[in-house]
């Protein structure tokens, strides 16, 4: 299969030689088994729209996946298209080279998504064509299952805005915002084709972009009240990017669940060791003139830190799924990703350095002390507030968001680390267990005037030059180690802030 193929995928003395592009972009085994597939799909020889839609699963338009094909190869002559709207076996593996394994950029990509389902080359799809598109994508992500009815409803609405654009600026917004996308259907063809050809009639691998499974702390007869639906999760997971193993996703927590105060929210999310998802439902603001609330939140790519300090990585990412789906992502200008500050009870730490106490927020972008966040979670996580642009996050292209405070009505945070990310949650959730064991012949008060008397006098000496305390330090370094925190990241109390503070 890796120098020759026979024109009709049958038994022949005419074999010819396969362009070297489909060698080199497709391995052996996926040749065999593609041309296997098309002796069975074209047991003549020649490969026309109709028996290719005819002996493969229904979900995709494979009718228009051959027309793309023959568009691609019909330079190349009678060797890849025998007779018109036609594929040879060369033919086939040649366009498939040029189309699902492609060395292009995620635009070109997403125009050949595009094709599947456009009435026209350049104009608009259309909320009936996204609708089919995003539909089709979301079966391909799930080899094929039967889905239920109601899991895909809701892309009308929650992507309209995209159904408008013309062909170039709608592969711009799928890039951006679905980055995975394409991978959906790349992935479901040629497993789809290779699984009629392969020994046992199977596909080939998952989907990068498959659908993650979700595992709730509400009861069955609850799951209405979520934020996290499984076509909203798939949507996340497409615009998170590719998945290089099987998405499991858990909800550490709800408010819902678990009540609606920041203490709960702190207790299931420090120690998650992987990346997480958060959703807040909140009430609509009618004298704005909105009918419905939204549904905002971020993807946090970095565990949660209890820290005077930012933290996440380049691919942390506001969300928005209601009314309207929309990513904001990190334009480089700033690093102020996501921030969590300390627990209260270390409020007498920095009344001890003549620090100001931090606000008791979850945030993210933006500056506290120019203005606030972009986006943040206040008042016990009972308000939202929203801020329409900062140096972090990428504005909207059109839409505004009323920039008044909202009612939190609802609150999730999903875990997306998988088990090493759980595992890493109850290991610490155990350390801390054992020292609370430790500290319990002490009472409460006795153990924070210690801390604070401790800390302050401490403080006082190192500041002057008279001691340094290597043990504490070493402690700190590894109780950070423990909390994920990263010393390396800048600190709201900045370098003339401690001087004057000393």
């Amino acid at each position: 299969a890796d120098s020759a193929g026979d024109m009709g995928g049958s038994t022949s003395s005419s074999a010819v030689a396969l362009p070297e592009e489909a060698k080199q972009r497709l391995t052996s085994i996926e040749l065999a088994e593609l041309q296997a597939a098309f002796a069975v799909m074209a047991p003549g020889g020649s490969l026309d729209a109709q028996s290719m839609a005819a002996a493969l699963p229904v979900g995709l338009p494979w009718e228009r996946l051959h027309s793309l094909l023959v568009t691609e190869v019909a330079k190349e002559g009678a060797a890849a298209v025998p007779q018109p709207g036609a594929l040879s076996y060369a033919g086939l593996v040649l366009g498939l080279a040029r189309t699902i394994r492609a060395r292009q950029p995620a635009r070109d990509k997403m125009r050949f998504c595009r094709f599947l389902y456009a009435e026209g080359e350049d104009g608009p799809l259309g909320a009936a064509g996204l609708s089919a598109l995003l539909r089709g994508a979301l079966h391909a992500s799930r080899s094929g299952e039967a889905a239920a009815s109601t899991a895909s409803e809701g892309f009308e609405a929650s992507c309209a805005e995209a159904a408008a654009l013309p062909a170039d600026d709608w592969a711009g917004w799928a890039a951006d915002q679905l980055p995975a996308l394409h991978l959906a259907f790349e992935d479901y063809i040629l497993g789809t084709l290779r699984g009629l050809g392969g020994p046992d009639g199977s596909a080939g691998s998952a989907s990068a972009a498959r659908e993650p499974i979700l595992s709730h702390v509400l009861r069955d007869d609850q799951l209405e009240q979520s934020l996290l639906s499984r076509a909203d999760a798939w949507l996340l997971g497409v615009a998170a990017g590719p998945a290089t193993e099987q998405r499991g996703w858990r909800c550490l927590y709800s408010s819902s669940a678990h009540g609606l105060s920041l203490s709960r929210f702190a207790h299931h999310a420090v120690g998650y060791g992987g990346p997480t998802l958060l959703l807040a439902r909140c009430a609509p603001l009618t004298e704005h003139g909105e009918r419905e609330g939204v549904v905002l939140g971020a993807m946090v790519d970095s565990p949660w830190k209890a820290s005077d300090k930012y933290f996440g990585g380049s691919d942390c990412a506001l969300v928005q799924l209601a009314p309207h789906f929309h990513v904001y992502r990190p334009v480089g200008h700033s690093r102020n990703l996501a921030f969590f500050n300390l627990p209260a009870d270390r409020a007498a730490t920095f009344r001890a350095r003549g620090q100001a106490q931090l606000p008791e927020v979850v945030g993210f972008g933006g500056q506290p002390a120019m203005g606030g966040f972009r986006l943040s979670l206040e008042d016990d996580l009972n308000v939202l507030s929203w801020r329409e642009s900062d140096t972090c996050y990428a504005r909207h292209p059109s839409q505004k968001l009323a920039e008044a405070p909202r009612t939190v009505l609802a609150l999730e945070l999903w875990g997306c680390g998988g088990l090493a990310a759980e595992e890493a949650q109850r290991e610490l959730q155990r350390r801390r267990g054992l020292d609370a064991a430790k500290a319990g012949s002490l009472s409460l008060e006795t153990r924070r005037k210690m801390a604070v008397d401790d800390h302050a006098t401490k403080f006082v000496l190192e500041a002057g030059g008279a001691h340094s305390f290597i043990g504490d330090q070493m402690k700190e370094s590894e109780d950070r180690e423990a909390r994920g925190v990263n010393m390396g990241e800048r600190s709201f109390v900045g370098k003339e802030d401690r001087r004057a503070a000393v």
